[in-house]
């Protein structure tokens, strides 16, 4: 996310401000962290973050149409014979 911001210019190196706001750190230098930590850790949050897209994509994928809405496949006939029998 931090790479995303950065990239479009919403940030740069060494702040972070949300609403305009700037929030305060811990200084220590246990509690820093470096560009290749938070590289990873971005990593592996869209390699999490894909992978349960995938596994919801899969759960819509095998689940009914939400009722009311029409299946994409259906024809002009099927759709006018359904409304016809409701």
């Amino acid at each position: 996310m931090l790479r995303l911001c950065h990239e479009a210019g919403l940030v740069r190196l060494g702040l972070v401000a949300l609403g305009g706001t700037k929030v305060g750190a811990d200084a220590a230098l246990d509690a820093n962290r470096v560009a290749g930590g938070i590289d990873e850790q971005v990593t592996r949050m869209l390699a999490e973050a894909e992978t349960i897209d995938a596994q919801e994509d899969g759960q819509l994928r095998d689940a009914p149409p939400p009722r009311g809405r029409k299946p994409k496949t259906m024809t002009a006939r099927e759709r006018m014979q359904r409304k016809l029998r409701t």
